[in-house]
This record gives C-alpha cells, structure tokens and sequence, in this order.
C-alpha cells in the first residue's frame, strides 16, 4: 500500500471512530461529572465529519461533467437502497406520518444529509473550469476565513445552503492539499504544534467549550484537529509504529 492510501485509510479510522462518538452521547438529565464527559464526547464527534470531506476533497478528481457523474451512479443506487431499507423500517414502527419519503432521501432532518451535500460540492466543483479552480479555492478560502468564520454557519438556516457553506471549505482544503501537497507539507512540518492548540483552545473557550457544525472558529478549530492528527501520523511512522508488520 503506497504512502498516500495509508494516510486515507487512517484518517477515515480516526473519522469513523469520531463519527461513533457523535451517536453515543446521553440526552438525559445527568450529574456534572456525566455532563462535563458528555461535552467531551461530543466535541470528539464533531472532526468526523471534517475529516470526511477533506478526505473527498483529497480524492477529487475533474472529469469529463458526464463520465465524472456516471461514476456516481453506484453510489446513488447505494444511497437510494439503504435509505430506503431505514426508512421503510422507521415507517413500520411510527407510522407513514413518521417522515416524508423525498424529504428522508434528501437528508432534510435526517442522517442521509451528508450525501447532498457531498454531491451539491461535488457539482460545484465540476462547474469551475479546471485551469481557475485552483485560484477559485484559494479566493474562496481567504473569503470564508476572513468573513465567514466570524459569523455562524448555522444561521443561514437554508435546506442544503447551510451544509455546503459549513463544509466546502473542508473540501476545498483537501483539494488544495491534493493539488499542492508538497509546499503545504512543508508548510505543515516547519509550523509550531503550539499555533493549532493555541487556535483549538482559543475557539473552545471562545464557543463555552463546544465545538459543533457551524460555531465561530469551526474551520480553524477543526483543521487544527486535523493537523495534529497528522503530526502524530508522522510521529508514529518515524518511530516505525505505523509501519506494516
């Protein structure tokens, strides 16, 4: 397995792990201790997703706009199926009023949003003619940083607009990094560990120790999370922990 597919791998192990973090937190009433642990969980189950989308960002590739979305096509039909599957099952419990069938597939309230708004960044990113699109992202970005992330995401209370706005910039990173990985991996290796803790604990506090979709210093926060993580990667692979074997 080369160096690249070992990378992906791990960070979709660590994205999965964050990801069952997010679905195990307790909504009942609770002790300090249990809320304190809770809020921890939670914060852990937030990167998940970021992870995903700088992962998609990563493995993005401009095709042909037919052929690219031809290769869809698996991936539609699974969405579809297994969607599907859950909501007939959700239905048979609590009834047809339970939940609109388009609405469920759409992710409208439900767990399937992440695949629209997959597929909307997607489609924007195959709209952008492939000779500015590096120049389109990194326009995007400073914008984002420079506004966006001073406001919060979650007021543009829009079906889909609100989902893209918080993670495209996630995937407009990986790209980046797909496109120019040898200039940002020095960048990275030369930058002091304690720039991104200082940023991760600063837009903690700054958010009254929450970190979710949307809050101020998301994407600052997150990337450091990523960053770190990665550090700890190549920590591990000079030591030879990570090697295989």
């Amino acid at each position: 397995m080369n160096e690249r597919n070992k990378n992906i791998l791990l960070f979709k192990g660590i994205a999965i792990f964050s990801v069952v973090f997010a679905h195990c937190h307790n909504n009942i009433s609770m002790s300090l201790v249990e809320e304190i642990l809770n809020q921890i969980t939670i914060n852990i189950g937030t990167i998940g997703v970021p992870i995903f989308f700088v992962c998609s960002g990563y493995l993005f590739h401009k095709k042909p706009f037919l052929l690219f979305w031809q290769k869809k096509v698996p991936m539609i039909e699974a969405w579809i199926f297994t969607g599907s599957l859950i909501w007939g099952y959700e239905v048979v419990r609590k009834g047809l009023d339970y939940a609109n069938y388009v609405e469920w597939l759409l992710g409208i309230g439900t767990y399937l949003w992440y695949m629209p708004t997959l597929f909307l960044i997607w489609f924007i990113f195959e709209l952008i003619n492939e000779k500015y699109l590096i120049h389109a992202t990194c326009v995007f970005l400073f914008i984002y940083i420079s506004v966006i992330e001073i406001l919060e995401v979650k007021k543009f209370d829009v079906p889909f607009l609100s989902n893209v706005i918080c993670f495209i910039p996630f995937f407009a990173i990986g790209y980046l990094i797909q496109k120019k990985k040898d200039i940002l991996r020095k960048i990275i290796e030369k930058c002091s560990i304690w720039v991104p803790l200082i940023i991760l604990v600063g837009g903690i506090v700054y958010n009254q120790n929450k970190l979710i979709y949307g809050c101020r210093m998301f994407l600052l926060s997150a990337l450091s999370i990523i960053f770190l993580i990665y550090r700890v990667f190549n920590s591990l692979k000079k030591d030879g922990k990570l090697s295989r074997g």
